[in-house]
């Protein structure tokens, strides 16, 4: 769904993509994690985090070598990122997302970026189209 030009996937719920950490051009580590995650806003950044929040995912990065500590601080990384950037952070999943949300200092402190900065962000990503945007909405309305 709109973010299927990355060249490296891990398929999650209905077609979302998330980069695996052992496939060409994937984050390796917890920093190239950071990177990546922080470069996404809107959309891209909802169904990237649906499409990570799944069992699946977690097996196939312990598989690769990353702990599941490792596997949850990606998760954090995801809710910070929705919350600084105003996104509604899903419900669902294999980790609660919501409960981080509220419980975690950094991603309590809500909105950190403008909505000029997360739109010149989202600029900057190729964008779904308008049959992937009426299938998320409908999926988690």
């Amino acid at each position: 769904m709109g973010l299927n030009y990355l060249p490296y996937s891990v398929v999650g719920v209905q077609g979302h993509t998330v980069p695996s950490v052992g496939e060409m051009n994937g984050p390796q580590n917890l920093p190239e994690w950071e990177d990546y995650i922080s470069g996404l806003t809107g959309k891209d950044l909802f169904s990237q985090t649906v499409a990570a929040n799944t069992q699946g995912f977690g097996r196939r990065l312990v598989a690769e070598g990353l702990t599941m500590q490792h596997v949850e601080r990606i998760m954090l990384l995801f809710v910070r990122q929705l919350r600084a950037t105003g996104t509604k952070v899903p419900g669902g999943g294999a980790w609660d997302l919501l409960n981080m949300a509220q419980t975690d200092p950094v991603a309590r402190k809500g909105p950190t970026m403008s909505e000029s900065e997360a739109a010149s962000l989202q600029k900057t990503q190729p964008g779904s189209d308008e049959f992937d945007d009426f299938e998320l909405e409908a999926e988690f309305d």
